[in-house]
């Protein structure tokens, strides 16, 4: 599920993790669930509470919160995607469950190569980013 919407001036739009009825997540290890016509009960699902993870992109060269689009990507520890952000303000915000992310910073015009948070430059080189409550300040210069 997902949310979009403006505050002010700043344009965001929010998609939150996914999970299928089992517990799985990502699409891997996702258990069937075929609904008669007649229904289905006793299957009870609960979704993990959720984190907010935000920061500000900003420009290399003056220091200013990024102008062009910019689509922040969350990844667990398998290299799953589980939520992303798009910006064109430089402020984001994310949600996902407590656990250890790396995020990826990608402008979406092509202009500037994707880089992960601290400018590394592949998952297995990115700094992880331990998720236990709100967190802030996780801040890129682009």
């Amino acid at each position: 599920f997902g949310r979009g919407g403006s505050s002010g001036s700043q344009q965001q739009q929010q998609w939150y993790t996914s999970q299928d009825w089992s517990g799985a997540g990502c699409g891997k290890d996702a258990a069937a669930l075929l609904v008669p016509a007649a229904g289905l009960s006793g299957v009870n699902v609960a979704l993990p509470p959720l984190f907010a993870v935000s920061g500000r992109v900003t420009d290399w060269t003056t220091g200013a919160a990024f102008s062009g689009i910019v689509v922040v990507d969350a990844y667990d520890a398998s290299g799953c995607g589980l939520a992303f952000a798009q910006t064109s303000t430089g402020d984001y915000r994310i949600f996902v469950p407590a656990g250890t992310y790396r995020l990826k910073f990608v402008q979406t015009s092509g202009r500037l190569p994707p880089k992960w948070w601290r400018n590394a430059s592949s998952l297995d080189t990115a700094d992880p980013i331990v998720v236990g409550g709100d967190t802030s300040g996780i801040d890129m210069v682009r």
